[in-house]
């Protein structure tokens, strides 16, 4: 049956109208227009850890890859990273200035635990996603009380557990010092490494010395370590500040066993400035490849890597891992922001958030992410590794990071 003249037309000015209503919708959803999707971030490009600003331009060296293979579903990613040098009140500023004045959808990546959690109940507030936060703080992996908060790195609490249980299962009459930076971060670490070294165990913990991260050396602090007696040091510290330590324990002619947080571990950028020869034997934990480290030189996922960032980020260091880890992190918003389809409304953006599944090219053989709405932790699996001088040789098989 052939349709009238009238019914023709009532059928095109239908689909005219839904075709309106759904750009309508786009339009009026904040951060999203027909074109673009807007995201934004803080970082440190200035102050104490200046050295981390690196993973902000490698993210927007990966969103300039998206747009230039057509974008998302036909989006251009637009990606306002600021800076805020590492302090809280400027990272309350900047992110105010994202939301009220660039109106991103999201924010996603931004660096640090202190500045994160200075600006979560205001996000949170708003119901603003705050997405894949560089920190493996257990601040944002609290569903209950943040609800559109998500980790984007292995839990600060799971490592010093696992370090914890290293030492016991290494040295159980171990005399144990730490080096903590004197925040969350480094509180999170006492209180894993607290909750295996309790009871009969709570006397191991010999020293603990906290520093503040605008600190320019460690030196009195790593003295008073050795002045403890003790024989194994945990560093819960950021990169200057933990080559810092490993040179100077070397220098003291201390040979303590070093275990040394996995955000610390970059060849290029700790390993190489503490010293091959001082950093020997150092201990970490790992769920990523290091594309510095030459046991991944003919890796086709670093190969692939590395032409990227000849494309697309060649003023950035091609070996330093921060620059991975970033391609990696990037790479995690655009799953999510792909699994959206059309329905990119916040609610839909941390539903997807919540529910990463499968592997990524820079992770470690056998890591795999995997989230939910209950445990928002992507990492349940690291490795233990020991540096040789030049690589990050594995001591033992993948284990459970919970």
């Amino acid at each position: 049956m052939s349709l009238t003249y009238s019914m023709r037309s009532a059928m095109i000015a239908l689909i005219a109208l839904t075709l309106s209503a759904v750009q309508a919708f786009a339009q009026s959803l904040p951060g999203v227009t027909d074109t673009e999707i807007r995201v934004g971030q803080t970082n440190s490009y200035s102050g104490p850890l200046s050295l981390f600003g690196t993973t902000g331009q490698a993210m927007s060296a990966y969103f300039d890859k998206i747009n230039a293979e057509g974008g998302i579903n036909g989006r251009m990613i637009r990606f306002i990273s600021l800076d805020d040098a590492f302090s809280p009140p400027k990272t309350v500023e900047q992110t105010r200035k994202l939301i009220e004045s660039e109106e991103v959808l999201l924010v996603a990546g931004s660096l640090g635990t202190a500045g994160n959690i200075a600006v979560q109940k205001y996000l949170n507030g708003r119901n603003i996603p705050q997405l894949l936060v560089q920190s493996g703080s257990s601040a944002f992996n609290d569903p209950a009380r943040n609800k559109w908060s998500t980790p984007g790195l292995l839990g600060y609490e799971a490592e010093a557990r696992a370090f914890a249980r290293y030492i016991l299962s290494t040295n159980a009459k171990a005399k144990v010092g730490v080096l903590r930076q004197n925040d969350d971060f480094g509180r999170d670490y006492m209180k894993g490494m607290k909750t295996v070294l309790s009871g009969v165990h709570e006397g191991m913990i010999v020293a603990v010395e906290a520093y503040e991260v605008t600190s320019p050396t460690v030196d009195s602090e790593v003295i008073r370590l050795k002045a403890s007696g003790a024989d194994t040091i945990v560093i819960a510290a950021t990169g200057r500040t933990a080559a810092q330590t490993i040179r100077k324990i070397h220098e003291l002619g201390w040979r303590p066993t070093i275990l040394l947080t996995y955000i610390s571990n970059s060849i290029s950028a700790v390993m190489k400035p503490a010293g091959l020869e001082a950093s020997t034997g150092v201990v970490t934990t790992e769920f990523l490849k290091d594309p510095g480290d030459g046991t991944w030189k003919n890796d086709p996922d670093v190969i692939a890597y590395r032409a990227w960032m000849a494309k697309y980020f060649k003023p950035g260091n091609v070996d330093e891992k921060l620059n991975a880890s970033a391609y990696t992190t990037a790479q995690m918003l655009v799953d999510i922001l792909r699994r959206c389809g059309g329905d990119l409304s916040r609610e839909n953006v941390l539903k997807q958030a919540v529910s990463i599944q499968g592997t990524f090219p820079m992770l470690l053989p056998g890591i795999q992410v995997s989230s939910s709405d209950a445990d928002r932790s992507l990492f349940k699996k690291l490795q233990f590794r020991r540096f040789d001088g030049e690589r990050w040789a594995p001591i033992d098989e993948l284990i459970s990071a919970e």
